[in-house]
């Protein structure tokens, strides 16, 4: 006959009860008051510190936006840059294009920003500041086909291959424009090469 097994060698049961999570109604989270949440970002963007704004942005919807307006406040675009936007952001509601406050265009040596991407500068319908710069190819031929954003105000060109006329050409385009600064190296002669020698740079703030 077997023996029974002892009472001491007989395996423990398990307890499969389910454990219970109690779920915390969202009235009773404790939210952080909006001054506050914008006190911080703002000092994280005083301290450029982006990292920790692509982070921020990431809590929820309430901080995202404040964080895009951080985070995309200044744009550079080069050839590279700037066909990546188009890529990334083909439908303009859907880009971060009327957070940018400060425009800027950087013309590489062997390489163009496409023209396509011009015709997307009226997404950037709150740029305050623009600059173009470089020693690369402008395509400045024609100018008046573009369609520069009209709220800018001040605009720096630094550009060894821009014309006189070129200049004129572009501040038609912006009627609110009191700020013009161009840089030693800017204004060209037509199908002149520039040579090197002492220039000054030429700044003047224009009302109208």
């Amino acid at each position: 006959m077997g023996s029974k097994v002892s009472k001491a060698k007989r395996p423990a049961t398990t307890d499969t009860k389910p454990v219970i999570i109690p779920i915390i109604p969202q009235d009773t989270i404790p939210k952080i008051p909006h001054d506050i949440v914008n006190e911080i970002l703002d000092h994280l963007a005083g301290d450029s510190d982006l990292r920790s704004l692509r982070a921020c942005a990431l809590v929820s919807k309430s901080w995202a936006q404040p964080c895009r307006r951080h985070l995309s406040h200044t744009a550079l675009f080069t050839p590279t840059s700037a066909r990546g936007w188009l890529k990334t952001f083909p439908v303009r509601e859907e880009s971060p294009a009327h957070y940018v406050r400060d425009l800027r265009l950087k013309m590489e040596v062997n390489s163009r920003i496409p023209n396509n991407f011009f015709e997307c500068l009226p997404w950037f319908t709150d740029v305050d500041r623009m600059s173009l710069s470089g020693h690369g190819m402008i395509p400045l031929t024609e100018p008046s086909s573009w369609k520069l954003p009209r709220s800018v105000t001040s605009l720096t060109i630094n550009s060894p291959l821009v014309t006189l006329a070129q200049v004129r050409d572009i501040m038609l385009q912006l009627p609110n424009l009191d700020d013009l600064a161009l840089t030693p190296d800017s204004l060209a002669k037509p199908n002149e090469r520039m040579l090197p020698g002492n220039r000054t740079a030429l700044k003047g703030r224009f009302c109208g």
